[in-house]
C-alpha cells in the first residue's frame, strides 16, 4: 500500500468517525468517549476547528462540499486543505474511540 493510499484510508476513517460523532450528538447521546472527542475537537486551533465544524459537524455536513466551506471561511484551497489535513492527523485517535465502543 502506498503512502497516498494509506493517508486516504486514514482520512476516510476520520471522516466516518466525525459523522458518527455528529449523529451521536444530534441524538443527545451521553458517553465518556463523546466528551473526549469533543475535547479533542476543542483542542484544535481555531481555524482547524472551524474547518472541521463547518464541513463535518453541521446538520447538512453530508451535503456541503469542501470548496463551499473554503469559500465561506475566506480561505484559499491550499490553506483549507492544510488546515483540514492537520486537523485529521490530530483527530486520528477518534477512529478507535468510535469504532471500538459498541454502546455508541
Amino acid at each position: 500500500m502506498s503512502i497516498v493510499d494509506s493517508y486516504a484510508k486514514r482520512k476516510k476513517a476520520v471522516v466516518a468517525a466525525l459523522k458518527s460523532y455528529r449523529l451521536a450528538i444530534q441524538l443527545n447521546m451521553q458517553h465518556e468517549s463523546l466528551d473526549k472527542i469533543g475535547q479533542m475537537i476543542d483542542a484544535l486551533s481555531e481555524n482547524e476547528r472551524l474547518v472541521i465544524h463547518e464541513r463535518y459537524l453541521m446538520l447538512d455536513g453530508d451535503f456541503v462540499k469542501d470548496y463551499e466551506v473554503c469559500n465561506s471561511l475566506g480561505l484559499s484551497p491550499h490553506t483549507y486543505a492544510k488546515l483540514r489535513d492537520s486537523a485529521f492527523i490530530k483527530l486520528e485517535p477518534i477512529v478507535g474511540m468510535i469504532t471500538t465502543n459498541h454502546s455508541l
